[in-house]
């Protein structure tokens, strides 16, 4: 049983990276998302999933699926440095946003 769930979920891995390829983030989250679903310890889906989502700038997703990869049983080897760089950019991003806050109320 579990050779079909793998074949199924290694199919969705490939249309996410597809998806992302042509630039349909959201099809390439939710592709990913199925994947993992039915695959929970592919530490490269994890990984596809963090490129989508730092794609659209969402650092704290990003940040959580490298971390993810990272941690895996057999974990891709810059997973730890994407995940570093993306909550890096999750901060930047969370300063900016209260700096431009605190500017509209001047």
């Amino acid at each position: 049983s579990t050779g079909c769930g793998t074949n199924v979920a290694f199919s969705y891995k490939m249309i996410g990276a597809l998806y992302r390829d042509v630039g349909d983030l959201q099809g390439a989250i939710d592709a990913s998302k199925a994947s993992i679903a039915l695959d929970p310890n592919d530490a490269e889906t994890h990984h596809n999933l963090g490129f989508a989502y730092e794609s659209l700038n969402d650092w704290e997703n990003a940040a959580a699926c490298f971390k993810r990869a990272s941690e895996m049983d057999t974990p891709l080897e810059n997973s730890r440095e994407e995940m570093l760089r993306s909550t890096c950019n999750y901060s930047i991003a969370t300063h900016n946003k209260a700096s431009n806050l605190e500017q509209s109320g001047d």
